[in-house]
């Protein structure tokens, strides 16, 4: 008896985990994978790392329009049969869609994490190397980098704002 509902238990994982690849070599899955990819590269520019952001938004937006279509489908096989589509099929589709979806929001969970550690990284190695800078040489040294400093940045600012 429990050897039975150990069986069914791993059928149905084993059913969940094929379901979780189909939605992961579908147009969603691959579309937000792609872009994961690109936002995970150290050596991505700024614009494809925002043209990523926007396909991860496109991906999430067609996730829950196929997730919308199942679960009314899911209510019509429930209330109204008039599709007479369901059963089981149905309801993996929905559970690994739900899944899929717990899967997306992690990725972008350690997108985040690591993102956020970079620019840590950078600000901290930007503040070392200006202290640095600052300790060395006299006053109108200090002026002069100064200024060469922030003109770099109001370049570099003009740069990304016409990009």
């Amino acid at each position: 008896m429990e050897c039975e509902g150990i069986r069914f238990f791993m059928s149905v994982i084993l059913v969940i985990f094929l379901a979780l690849f189909l939605w992961a070599v579908s147009p969603v899955g691959i579309l937000f994978f792609s872009s994961v990819r690109i936002l995970f590269s150290k050596s991505s520019s700024m614009l494809k790392r925002r043209l990523a952001w926007v396909a991860q938004i496109i991906a999430f937006l067609t996730w829950s329009s196929v997730m919308f279509l199942l679960l009314i489908i899911y209510i019509d096989s429930v209330s109204y049969k008039i599709l007479n589509l369901g059963g089981d099929v149905l309801n993996l589709a929905i559970i690994s869609g739900c899944a899929f979806f717990i899967v997306m929001i992690l990725v972008v969970f350690i997108e985040k994490m690591i993102c956020s550690g970079d620019v840590k990284k950078s600000k901290n190695n930007d503040n070392k190397i200006n202290s640095k800078k600052i300790k060395s040489g006299g006053i109108k040294q200090k002026v002069r980098r100064k200024l060469k400093d922030n003109l770099k940045e109001i370049i570099d600012d003009e740069i990304e704002r016409r990009l």
